[in-house]
């Protein structure tokens, strides 16, 4: 029973991380920013993607090693439709990461960074779609930890 809960705790505690990372992305890109800035929205980047690892991690030992069991979750369809929400945020967090790396090459002599319009707008619909998507996946769970199949 304690080995349940203390893994529970540590998945919310990843997922709490993840969504941080996620609302400082949100916080810190702008359309007019210094390479400072930059340095840290890359590095919050970074902590996203590991944060994310850390989930998966955590909720692959909730499956494994959790008093449910794996049988209780790998024939669930709400399970999988958690796994896909999840693995569709991963490719969605694709085109910032990568938006966030190119964006030092375009600092001028001063280190500021414009991000063009068109530029600047599918990352925050992006990042949108990822913090939408992030939001439903507890309602997922919550009726996977309810027993709805």
């Amino acid at each position: 029973m304690i080995r349940d809960v203390l893994l529970a705790w540590l998945h919310f505690l990843c997922i709490f991380m993840l969504v941080s990372a996620l609302v400082a992305e949100f916080v810190l890109y702008r359309r007019k920013m210094d390479l400072g800035r930059l340095r840290q929205l890359q590095r919050i980047d970074s902590f996203y993607g590991a944060s994310a690892g850390l989930v998966i991690l955590s909720g692959v030992a909730r499956v494994v090693w959790g008093l449910k069991g794996p049988a209780f979750y790998l024939h669930n369809p709400i399970f999988w439709t958690k796994m896909g929400l999840f693995a569709t945020v991963a490719v969605l967090s694709l085109p910032p990461t990568l938006h966030f790396l190119r964006l030092r090459g375009r600092a001028d002599a001063a280190g500021a960074i414009v991000v063009d319009d068109r530029g600047y707008t599918a990352m925050w619909v992006l990042l949108g779609l990822e913090a939408a998507l992030v939001a439903c996946i507890p309602f997922f769970a919550t009726l996977l930890a309810h027993g709805f199949n």
